[in-house]
Order: structure tokens, then C-alpha cells, then sequence
């Protein structure tokens, strides 16, 4: 799928300027856009999401995040 296609869009709706740089830095809109599809796609909640993400054993569902 051509997800750079979706980035002006992403973009778009995800531009908030930061007041400064504390705290996370924000996750690329493109690669938060299929975090958010896998996650309708698989009905997972937001706290199984980040386990899958995260975790190195299951590099799967990582890898359809590059």
C-alpha cells in the first residue's frame, strides 16, 4: 500500500505546534495511522497495541509498522 500517500493528509490533521521540547517526542503520523488500522483491523484495545508494538518477540506486527 502506498502509505506515504496519506502523509500530507496525516500531517495535516496531526500539526500541532510544541510549546517546548519536554516531555515524548511525537510519533510520525504515518506510522501512528497504521498503529490506529492494525488496531481496528485486529480490535485490539490501546494497551494491547503498544504491547504488540513494543515487544521484540513479535516482530510481525512490528514489522507493518516500516
Amino acid at each position: 500500500m502506498p502509505w506515504s500517500e496519506f502523509r500530507p493528509i496525516l500531517e495535516q490533521v496531526h500539526d500541532k505546534p510544541r510549546k517546548n521540547n519536554a516531555g515524548r517526542k511525537t510519533i510520525d503520523a504515518r506510522v501512528m495511522f497504521k498503529m490506529l488500522m492494525l488496531q481496528q483491523l485486529y480490535n485490539i484495545s490501546d494497551e494491547e497495541l503498544e504491547y504488540q508494538v513494543n515487544n521484540p518477540l513479535l516482530t510481525s506486527f512490528s514489522n507493518n509498522l516500516e
